[in-house]
């Protein structure tokens, strides 16, 4: 991660999960379903420590930051499910996950909050 940033890892890790959510959506066999599933893994399991990290590192009240970004995530954490099951007894199973691939389709384009201010590197990579 230190080689390409942090924001290049997000966006990366959002792609990652992309990939691996619309193979879920598209999969008609248990086997490439299950692969989706690990790529939707692999790629969201990074996100979070470095959100963490990022609003620890930037904010002038670390403490309020983080239990700012704990709270939402906790809060999403509890409505999740039942939105995707909201969603799939609607619709299918499949266009709930297509709709988990589309928010994990939001991680590349929304990297850049994780940047830290005054790192020219950074700075550059999120452009």
């Amino acid at each position: 991660m230190r080689r390409i940033g942090v924001v290049n890892t997000v966006r990366l890790s959002g792609i990652v999960a992309t990939v691996g959510t619309v193979l879920v959506v598209v999969a008609r066999t248990p086997a490439p379903a299950i692969c989706g599933f690990a790529l939707l893994g692999i790629g969201v399991a990074v996100v979070l420590p470095l959100a963490f990290a990022a609003a620890g590192a930037g904010a002038a009240d670390k403490s309020r930051t983080i239990a700012g970004i704990a709270t939402v995530t906790y809060t999403s954490n509890l409505l999740a499910p039942a939105v995707m099951g909201f969603v799939s007894d609607a619709t299918s199973l499949p266009v709930s996950f297509a709709l988990v691939a589309l928010l994990t389709l939001s991680l590349p384009f929304t990297a850049f909050v994780l940047r830290r201010s005054g790192t020219p590197a950074e700075s550059a990579s999120a452009a």
